[in-house]
């Protein structure tokens, strides 16, 4: 299993230890569905599990879409309300995928060949 120490955890501390030296344990070696675990460097004790860095990206990435869209007056009402309640969603179901890039496209066609917001269309969970 890889093991990198993970920097930028603040005011974390091991429940059992009281350690600072925490560290993340990826790779395909996890035996779970969690992209990793935290543990303390010290004592071995589970802290929690780790998030995949890629769909944290993703999903700033359409957040800051969703903001850009919002701001639009061609979407209709249902188009807000869908936009609005997967904003906070990290992940989306293929159909919810298929429904944001589909609004998506209605509301930026002209700025496709500038290559602004492309990452949206092309995002995968």
């Amino acid at each position: 299993m890889n093991s990198t120490t993970l920097n930028r955890i603040k005011f974390q501390r091991c429940p059992r230890c009281k350690s600072q030296n925490l560290k993340g344990q990826t790779g395909n070696e996890e035996s779970t569905i969690h992209y990793g675990r935290l543990v303390c460097g010290d004592c071995g004790q589970f802290i929690k599990w780790l998030r995949d860095p890629s769909v944290s990206l993703n999903h700033m990435s359409r957040q800051q879409n969703i903001d850009l869209m919002l701001a639009n007056h061609e979407l209709n009402q249902w188009e807000r309300s869908f936009l609005q309640n997967i904003y906070a969603r990290r992940t989306l179901s293929p159909k919810q995928l298929s429904t944001y890039q589909r609004i998506y496209q209605k509301i930026t066609p002209k700025h496709r060949g500038s290559g602004r917001g492309e990452r949206a269309i092309v995002e995968s969970n």
